[in-house]
């Protein structure tokens, strides 16, 4: 930390004690500490003038008023508290005016100069109501003193002529003051509304929402027993507002807050903590109420909404947690609610209760992304071969292309664990391309070291959806293609059956694209899903791969597998390739012999192996 900040944190740190807003509070201090360094500069040159000239009382007066002044800025670097401190300077404001109109502005009539060019802080101190009207009585009172006509010879006012004129730039100055301070406190009023309110809903903004919570936790309110926490949250509002417009939008949330604070009549607060998000703390406590009360909630919130004599409907989640199970202070509440939210994200019409076990694993997946996130900058990620034989002559025809963590944290992750966490996190198409990448680089090698092998071979590299879904993808693919040693024929990109099924324009383009440029396609664990013969047919696949879960049962007491008979036989009218993944015995190698199929991966043969072992078995 700065010296800068060190000082800032000194000077400007204080207790929240109401919901003033911070700035408000702001402003008050440099308030003190003004009219502190005024009074260290003004009050010891006329003390001691007043002294030497044996106006006692006067001096006693000015003491008195810079220790207040002193007591009260010396008061708050010690308690922080804002409310008492305001208090002393008050009193000290107060015994300076008064003093300054019974001395008649001090011997040369110059203190009432100090008051007209302080007027402003009347109006910090003492707010607008009361700021006004000790404007207009102190102006009276100065009024009335100069017209007292009773001054000494040094005095300004000792000229009649001056007081007139006096009384004019007097007047001048309480009527523009009067106007500054007015204009100011409806600024400062705005501002106040806008740092706690939310501008669409009307409703507590984030701010106000956390304010009231930290109240809560430090014991100043009176709900801090036990209460709940319930989060709202409307999916997919951006297709609103992208196709009703911003302010139909704004319309529709602020309809929707209005519908929620008419459910929630007794509700502690109600509040907007983000765009879509919508916090009530409520003293409902006990499980089956709070769940009959979140229930109403669901149902009674996704009924549509009129505009321009069209429903719109709100899809919505809503999570609860509650105090004290679920933590002990407010940012631990909310961060419940916000987790839960992305738990059920994209599921409409769900209703959940915070559980610590599911925030511990956001906890860790979330930790675990941003481990991901830098793994391929730290040389953490490398490929390995899963070697595929060929039944027909038992050589080995290639390898599937399987990607592999070792971090530095973690250790061997599992492919289970962070292949979905990259598609969550959008980094699948960055590691995807990584792969692709890494297995050119290394293709070269392969056959620089066995360049016979060259033209024989078949490598599969997984796809993800979203890497199909990509309308960047092509441009990386004919990047690709200028490695100039591997021929696209010897690529096979595996592809999932659902992608087939999506009927996404930009998927379709990717796969036409594919196909196009002479790479291969494969369907990978085949029969798993819902896959359509009209798209094999379409999409042009050339390799069909059994999924290991039909491969596996296939023994000596089982011997038969209809599903993988009428699979191979179904691409084997298509003139498809098969390969079958998960062998792991001889019976089910020679199985597979019998029924034609063309190539077999699993560990009867190999398991997973790096660069070197797989160039080991190639020459073998």
């Amino acid at each position: 930390m700065n010296k800068k900040n060190i000082l800032y944190k000194y000077f400007f740190s204080f207790n929240q004690e109401d919901d003033t807003p911070t700035f408000k509070i702001l402003i008050i201090l440099i308030t003190y500490y003004s009219i502190t360094l005024a009074a260290c500069i003004a009050v010891p040159y006329n003390t001691i003038i007043d002294y030497y000239k044996g106006f006692n009382v006067m001096t006693l007066f000015n003491l008195l008023f810079l220790f207040l002044v002193i007591i009260g800025l010396s008061t708050f670097l010690i308690t922080r508290n804002i409310q008492s401190v305001k208090i002393i300077f008050m009193i000290a404001i107060c015994l300076f005016l008064i003093k300054t109109v019974i001395e008649g502005g001090g011997n040369r009539g110059f203190g009432f100069f100090y008051i007209i060019t302080g007027f402003s802080i009347l109006f910090y101190l003492f707010e607008l109501r009361n700021g006004l009207i000790t404007l207009l009585s102190l102006y009276l009172a100065i009024v009335i003193r100069v017209k007292m006509n009773n001054f000494s010879t040094e005095s300004i006012f000792y000229d009649t002529e001056n007081i007139s004129r006096f009384i004019v730039l007097l007047s001048v100055a309480t009527l523009l003051t009067i106007i500054s301070i007015t204009i100011q406190h409806f600024l400062i009023q705005y501002l106040s509304v806008a740092a706690y309110i939310d501008e669409v809903t009307g409703l507590a903004n984030r701010t106000k929402i956390e304010y009231l919570l930290k109240q809560i936790f430090s014991g100043k309110t009176i709900y801090k027993n036990r209460f709940s926490l319930i989060g709202v949250k409307i999916n997919q509002f951006a297709r609103i507002n992208s196709h009703q417009g911003s302010e139909k939008a704004d319309f529709i949330l602020k309809k929707y807050a209005e519908r929620l604070v008419s459910l929630l009549p007794d509700c502690i607060l109600v509040g907007r903590y983000t765009g879509t998000v919508f916090l009530f703390l409520t003293e409902v406590y006990n499980f089956e109420d709070i769940d009959d009360l979140a229930n109403k909630l669901l149902n009674q919130l996704q009924e549509p909404i009129q505009i321009d004599d069209k429903s719109v409907s709100l899809q919505i989640n809503i999570v609860v947690t509650r105090y004290p199970d679920d933590g002990s202070d407010g940012n631990k509440l909310i961060n419940n609610i916000m987790t839960g939210i992305v738990k059920v994200n994209n599921i409409p019409g769900i209703l959940s209760f915070y559980d610590e076990s599911n925030f511990i694993t956001e906890q860790k997946k979330y930790e675990m992304g941003e481990e991901l996130r830098n793994a391929i900058i730290n040389n953490e990620l490398y490929i390995v071969y899963h070697p595929k034989l060929n039944l027909d002559n038992n050589s080995f025809h290639g390898a599937e292309i399987l990607l592999r963590w070792n971090s530095r944290k973690y250790g061997e992750v599992s492919p289970i664990v962070f292949i979905p966490l990259a598609e969550d996190l959008g980094l699948i198409q960055t590691i995807t391309k990584w792969v692709s990448d890494t297995t050119a680089q290394e293709l070269k090698i392969i056959f620089d070291t066995i360049p016979h092998k060259s033209t024989n071979l078949i490598f599969a590299i997984n796809l993800s959806p979203l890497d199909i879904s990509d309308p960047h993808f092509i441009d990386y693919l004919l990047e690709f293609s200028k490695n100039e040693w591997i021929s696209p024929s010897i690529i096979e990109f595996e592809i999932t059956e659902g992608v087939m099924m999506d009927n996404n324009p930009i998927a379709e383009n990717t796969l036409d694209f594919i196909r196009s440029a002479g790479y291969r396609l494969a369907i990978d664990d085949f029969g798993t899903g819902y896959s359509s013969l009209s798209y094999l047919h379409k999409l042009r696949i050339n390799n069909l791969k059994i999924d290991q879960s039909f491969i596996r049962p296939l023994n000596e007491s089982h011997p038969d597998s209809p599903i993988v008979d009428a699979i191979i036989s179904m691409a084997k009218s298509l003139n498809l390739d098969i390969t079958a993944e998960g062998v792991e015995t001889k019976f089910q190698e020679n199985f597979l012999r019998e029924r034609k199929c063309n190539f077999a991966q699993g560990y009867l043969y190999s398991k997973p192996i790096k660069i070197n072992d797989f160039i080991e078995i190639l020459k073998g």
